[in-house]
């Protein structure tokens, strides 16, 4: 159950990403993120660390 704030929040963080430039901040869901980590897991990497991009998470789920 969400509160007041998160859901606030929430809608403003999907309005705002709506403005051209700041589609790479869209909140998304917990499950789906959990998922793109796995998917990457199993995709080898010669790098330790890798920061992912918005896209790149969209194209691993």
């Amino acid at each position: 159950m969400n509160c007041v704030g998160e859901k606030i929040g929430l809608f403003l963080a999907n309005f705002f990403t709506r403005i051209p430039g700041l589609k790479k901040y869209k909140p998304i869901p917990g499950k789906e993120v959990a998922a793109a980590m796995i998917r990457a897991i199993d995709i080898e990497q010669e790098e330790k660390t890798r920061i992912y991009s918005l896209d790149e998470i969209m194209s691993v789920i």
